[in-house]
């Protein structure tokens, strides 16, 4: 081990969400993600002077690689570090604040500091898309639709696959287009996972897009998945849906690969009408009298 100065936070006056700032690119420099670096704490007269007392040393857990990319589904399901399926109810949130340019993982107030655990699962994937936060503990569905303002004019209780199928998609059971899929962008969910809809008629494309995944440790992950609404397996159970505003729509990107044929050109005559009302599964510097106190870090 050696000590490394030049990786100086100046934390006087104690530790706050600046020095995480300025922190953050300490861990960018040093490129150790989910890993351990040394630190200690320096008090002296001025920063880095000659003259200076130092801490017993420790290793500090950093947190995981952040994200940098695009808050989309695209950008999320491209990222060069694959997020991980976290298991149901335990996902992982990002930070609303960018800090260098990335964005962190976070568990409740905590930063993720476990690579297995860098990633989502259903309900956390549209909570952290949209930089959204709520109660998910119970009826996580309906609780996640009002905080993400979804309207209830034109909205319905979907009460059966079928139902689902008709009118949402314009399908019949044979996966066969009787109507028109519907324009926009929706929240749906059933008693155990949520995920989200968007239809776009001027690109032909019709795409669910959710966050599915197997394993209980985070080895095998699926991430972010989108598959064509002909494709897709729905579970025969209720379902609920919620139109989403629009304000929300280019965050959702169906790709090529949703692209539907055959679609009618009439538009359907089924209305999607009241709103929803059942649940889903989840988802310092010491006392002294030191001007200066620092962090220092190193590998």
């Amino acid at each position: 081990m050696y000590r490394r100065r030049a990786n100086f936070v100046d934390v006087t006056g104690g530790f706050t969400r600046r020095s995480l700032v300025a922190l953050s690119g300490v861990y960018k420099k040093l490129q150790v993600w989910g890993g351990e670096v040394h630190t200690w704490l320096e008090a002296s007269l001025a920063p880095q002077a000659a003259d200076y007392l130092e801490s017993n040393p420790l290793w500090l857990m950093t947190p995981v690689r952040r994200y940098y990319g695009m808050m989309t589904t695209m950008g999320f399901r491209t990222d060069w570090t694959p997020f991980t399926y976290t298991k149901t109810q335990i996902g992982r949130l990002l930070e609303y604040e960018q800090f260098a340019g990335g964005r962190y993982f976070r568990y409740g107030s905590v930063l993720e500091t476990d690579p297995k655990m860098r990633g989502m699962d259903c309900t956390t994937f549209p909570m952290a898309l949209f930089d959204v936060s709520c109660d998910v503990l119970s009826n996580a569905g309906p609780n996640l639709a009002v905080a993400l303002g979804a309207g209830t004019a034109g909205n319905h209780e979907v009460v059966s696959r079928a139902t689902l199928l008709a009118n949402l998609f314009g399908l019949n059971e044979s996966k066969e287009f009787t109507g028109k899929p519907k324009e926009g962008l929706y929240l749906i969910w059933n008693g155990g996972h949520i995920f989200l809809y968007r239809g776009n008629a001027a690109h032909s494309t019709y795409g669910i897009h959710e966050f599915t995944g197997s394993g209980s440790d985070g080895t095998e992950w699926k991430a972010v998945k989108e598959t064509s609404i002909v494709n897709q397996t729905f579970r025969n159970v209720s379902h609920w849906a919620r139109k989403l505003p629009a304000r929300y729509e280019p965050q959702v990107i169906n790709t090529t690969d949703s692209l539907c044929q055959g679609v009618p050109t009439a538009e359907s005559q089924v209305s999607i009408g009241t709103p929803p009302g059942a649940g889903a599964g989840a988802g310092g510097a010491p006392a002294s009298r030191p001007s200066t106190v620092a962090v220092t870090c190193t590998r």
